[in-house]
């Protein structure tokens, strides 16, 4: 479970600025969300915008900090550290980006980890814990001068302060000595999936991993059949070219042959990758990343999750989430999208709506449609007709012309 992300100075992102899980404190209105010990949590955000506003860098952000942290404990103490500052003013290039976190582990403890990281250097991190019935306290502080451990709870940290390079995150360190606390935070960082919507062929493995698992290869293909994307069944295996020693996977979708009176005869096996369209082979890339968040109460977030997929078929993947019979563990989807349909028909919550919108300094804002208080029904068209900003605006035609 994910309550917050919040970004600073990465990209187009130069304030500090939040996405939450967290449902606004409506009475009566808990439809979207779900509840793990005392804490609740939005099942799904839609966060929408222009092209170039930086959608796809908010999300690029928590992809980054989660590369940071499963593989920062690799590098030797003079290799850099991803930095990709915000450029348009000054500061920016001599400031550190910010990364943060909030995140609940078994349904009883709530973390909330981050990092300041320039290009040389971790420049400041800390981690915090709160249980159901306690106050948030800290595990550990890292600034400049050192790194202290403050709470016996994080022992695995003490008398390894001295042995965390300046490019290296203290969490990593106190991991690689397999500290209980710091090996679960970085099992949530490893499950913690990071999706483009667009070049999604490096996820087919999953969807491969779970159609030879005998157990789930029924449930999989039933996903596939709740989507009616027109094949009954799908096989897929990995083949290696003789000549190259390259290998690549060979997914077969299986249709129904019919007689003159309507009734199947035969299946009909077809190169998926060759006849299937580029949304169905998109849906097959990405299928076994959702289905297991869907099976284990994980969290995707994806980018572009609207592309090549109809309104409808994108409209469906998020009800899964929705739905708390196909969903009971509550996994938990953030995505990027154009498809203003779902603003109509998608039964989101107003906090369940994000926008991004560059300012005129190139910086860009994060907001939710909550923001815009009332007691206004989500509405697509206001959205196009530019009411809660976020759209892209164009020039006259008649310039064009001239």
């Amino acid at each position: 479970m994910i309550l917050e992300f919040t970004l600073g100075n990465f990209r187009s992102f130069y304030a500090r600025k939040t996405l939450s899980m967290v449902p606004a404190s409506t009475k009566g209105n808990s439809v979207n969300t779900f509840k793990k010990g005392s804490y609740k949590c939005l099942a799904t955000a839609a966060i929408y915008g222009a092209n170039s506003s930086g959608k796809s860098n908010l999300l690029l952000g928590l992809e980054i900090m989660r590369y940071i942290v499963l593989n920062n404990i690799a590098q030797n103490s003079t290799r850099p550290l991803k930095y990709e500052p915000f450029l348009f003013n000054e500061k920016g290039t001599l400031e550190p980006t910010f990364y943060e976190v909030v995140f609940v582990l078994g349904g009883t403890t709530r973390y909330r980890y981050g990092f300041e990281a320039d290009r040389s250097a971790v420049q400041a991190e800390w981690l915090f814990s709160k249980t159901d019935k306690s106050k948030e306290k800290p595990l550990f502080v890292r600034i400049k001068e050192g790194i202290d451990v403050i709470d016996d709870d994080f022992r695995e940290g003490r008398g390894l302060e001295e042995k965390t390079r300046d490019n290296t995150l203290f969490l990593s360190v106190a991991d690689s000595f397999n500290g209980p606390v710091s090996k679960e935070i970085m099992k949530w960082f490893s499950h913690l999936q990071i999706i483009s919507g667009i070049h999604t062929k490096m996820h087919e493995y999953t969807t491969l991993e779970i159609l030879g698992n005998k157990s789930l290869n029924e449930a999989l293909n039933n996903f596939f059949a709740d989507l009616n994307l027109g094949f009954n069944n799908l096989e897929m295996e990995k083949t290696v070219w003789k000549d190259t020693n390259r290998s690549f996977i060979k997914r077969t979708t299986f249709h129904e042959r019919y007689d003159e009176n309507g009734h199947a005869i035969e299946k009909v096996p077809l190169d998926a990758t060759r006849n299937e369209s580029s949304g169905t082979n998109k849906i097959i890339d990405i299928a076994g990343s959702l289905f297991t968040a869907l099976q284990n109460g994980g969290v995707s977030v994806i980018d572009e999750l609207d592309a090549k997929l109809h309104p409808l078929l994108t409209k469906r993947i998020v009800e899964l989430f929705h739905s708390r019979e196909i969903n009971p563990s509550g996994a938990q989807l953030i995505f990027a999208t154009h498809d203003t349909n779902l603003l109509s028909y998608c039964s989101l919550r107003k906090d369940q709506i994000y926008f991004v919108e560059k300012d005129h300094n190139g910086s860009s804002d994060l907001y939710s449609l909550l923001e815009f208080g009332g007691e206004e029904k989500i509405n697509e068209q206001h959205y196009l007709e530019g009411r809660y900003g976020a759209i892209p605006f164009f020039g006259d035609f008649k310039k064009l012309l001239s």
